[in-house]
């Protein structure tokens, strides 16, 4: 079970850091950090992507999974790693002496919510979830004031209901939520 988590995290590392970003470790330890070290168990499932999801023209990472350990309910958790800005901005996370910064994003599973995601218990645990990254339609664009630099957010397919797309409102900080 170590190993195979292990075997994960490394996986999960290896395409930022031949990619040439120094900010792979960095990402490592804030994901340790937020999610605790059982993530890595979880996201064997999951998806991570490279794209300039905040719109500065530089790419960042997103993790995307089916959270198999939380007590208190059932979720899909986005984690948008970047390049640490200072000031730091309002709802991102980070440690002392790391380079990058965290925003996470849980979407309930299973609870009938305009932005939660179906049910789906395909075995393994999660597997029937996908986190693409897709154009911003211009009605997504002028729907939520997002400027000509956001080019692109998540597609995350449930398999089961409408897709929701994740996108990031750079003026506000903030995550954006569509159902298609």
């Amino acid at each position: 079970m170590r190993l195979r988590a292990l075997v994960a995290v490394l996986l999960v590392s290896l395409p930022w850091q031949a990619a040439g970003a120094d900010m792979a470790g960095d990402a490592q330890r804030l994901m340790r950090y937020w999610y605790g070290t059982i993530w890595a168990q979880d996201f064997t499932q999951g998806d991570t992507l490279e794209l300039d999801l905040t719109c500065d023209g530089s790419m960042e990472r997103v993790f995307a999974w089916r959270d198999g350990v939380n007590p208190e309910k059932e979720v899909y958790n986005l984690a948008l790693i970047a390049k640490r800005a200072d000031p730091l901005p309002a709802r991102w996370e980070t440690l002392p002496d790391v380079a990058a910064m965290l925003l996470p994003l849980d979407l309930e599973v299973g609870t009938g919510d305009q932005f939660a995601l179906c049910d789906n218990r395909r075995e393994p645990y999660g597997s029937g979830y996908e986190a693409t990254v897709q154009p911003i339609s211009d009605r997504a664009r002028k729907s939520f004031g997002l400027p000509v630099a956001c080019k692109e957010w998540l597609r995350i397919n449930d398999g089961m209901c409408d897709a929701v797309y994740v996108g990031y409102d750079p003026e506000k900080g903030m995550f954006v939520l569509d159902r298609n």
